[in-house]
């Protein structure tokens, strides 16, 4: 199918992206598959909200519920980069369908064993651990499946369309499990979870991806991880994009995960007011998603660099702000910023990797995701119980711009 040059007017890219979005939903496996992962990001944000209530309910104890998330995100962390190696190495339908066939086996033990009043905390535990080891498989592979599916061309709104799906499901998820946990209590709404899951496993039976280069099985895997680490910082533009998201996972981005504390202690509101600014970071990362689309390939690389420096704004005005409608408006773009940034550091580093090291680059990527803004909040959190919150948030932002500064500085140098 014959594509447009695209315009440099805002229509013209508009026009683009909805050329791609057309031509992606017109193949039958790109469709099914991302009416499946639709069914499954949903499942994800029902499964978080259920383990937390469900931890709660068993303990009363709020450091139990952070245990759930933690025996998780460990797992997850140390096969990542094995799993990375694996992403590129096995036949990719049948990683995801093992990988989310395994996650509808979690989901339905937890689920039958809350049925039958027989869960506890160290069984909790220890099947968050095991799905932590699945969900560690499944990040970069569900990453580099996108690139069997989308030429590279369309690779930029595919991985846009993705980022919206995942900001749709965080506010209809932990929506639909909070109501069934209300009504039905835990054990339904994880009945529920798993049979979302199971949709994505059924579509995954019906998917065919393309024929993708794969890596082979010569040499040691440590040095094929080290090889996915090499190739991040093999071009220079990769490079910068990615230590710009890097820096930001650390520094700026553990502001919501510090939300709680914010809502509370700062804006002198409760869970109303965590929610409507969780809601305003969602509504940021929803439109940011839609920017990223219309953006089309040419604009990834500035939307990293000033989706950052917007995303410190915003982080300036929660820091800095004792009012909950200006809080509000910085969340929106905090928010924004961060996941338009997010998405164009994903969109970079896969068109600037090569098939066979996407799932590698990508496994990167997403342990930096999740041990980023974990690390970051126990350090500005435990700078906040030596000073304040809002004097820890000020020295995170004002680390955050002198890296962006920085950063900025070598590249202006190296382009001349």
């Amino acid at each position: 199918m014959a594509r447009r040059c695209p315009r440099p007017d805002a229509i013209g890219e508009f026009m683009s992206a909805a050329t791609d979005l057309r031509a992606l939903f017109a193949r039958r496996n790109f469709a099914l598959y991302t009416l499946g992962n639709a069914s499954g990001l949903l499942a994800q944000w029902m499964f978080k909200t259920t383990i937390a209530w469900l931890a709660w309910e068993l303990t009363h104890k709020s450091v139990w519920v952070g245990l759930a998330v933690t025996a998780e995100m460990v797992p997850t962390v140390l096969v990542g980069l094995y799993a990375g190696v694996v992403a590129d190495r096995a036949d990719m339908r049948n990683l995801l369908m093992r990988i989310q066939f395994s996650t509808v086996c979690i989901y339905s033990a937890l689920a039958l064993l809350a049925m039958q009043g027989a869960l506890n905390i160290p069984l909790l535990l220890s099947l968050m651990a095991v799905n932590g080891v699945v969900v560690g498989f499944a990040q970069p592979a569900s990453q580099a499946a996108i690139t069997g599916l989308a030429d590279n061309a369309e690779l930029g709104t595919a991985i846009s369309l993705n980022s919206i799906l995942f900001n749709l499901a965080r506010f209809a998820g932990p929506a639909i499990a909070g109501g069934l946990i209300a009504v039905f209590g835990g054990a339904v709404s994880l009945v529920a979870t798993a049979c979302f899951a199971g949709v994505f496993f059924l579509m995954l039976m019906a998917v065919r991806f393309n024929v993708l280069p794969r890596l082979s099985s010569d040499g040691s895997i440590w040095s094929k991880i080290a090889e996915g680490m090499r190739q991040v910082f093999v071009e220079p533009t990769v490079a910068f994009v990615f230590m710009l998201y890097a820096t930001a996972a650390f520094l700026i981005r553990p502001i919501s995960e510090l939300l709680p504390e914010l809502a509370d202690r700062v804006l002198d509101g409760g869970a109303e007011t965590l929610a409507l600014l969780s809601s305003a970071m969602g509504l940021g990362a929803i439109i940011a998603g839609f920017a990223n689309m219309i953006g089309g390939m040419r604009m990834q690389v500035p939307l990293a660099v000033w989706g950052t420096l917007l995303a410190v704004l915003g982080a300036l005005v929660l820091a800095l702000t004792q009012n909950t409608a200006v809080a509000f408006i910085g969340a929106v773009l905090f928010g924004g910023a961060l996941a338009a940034g997010g998405v164009a550091s994903q969109t970079v580093l896969q068109l600037g990797s090569p098939a066979h090291l996407r799932g590698r680059v990508m496994s990167l990527h997403g342990i930096i995701f999740r041990v980023g803004p974990a690390l970051g909040a126990v350090t500005l959190g435990g700078l906040g119980d030596t000073l304040d919150l809002q004097q820890s948030l000020l020295i995170g932002i004002a680390a955050m711009l002198l890296v962006w500064v920085l950063l900025m500085k070598r590249r202006i140098a190296a382009h001349g």
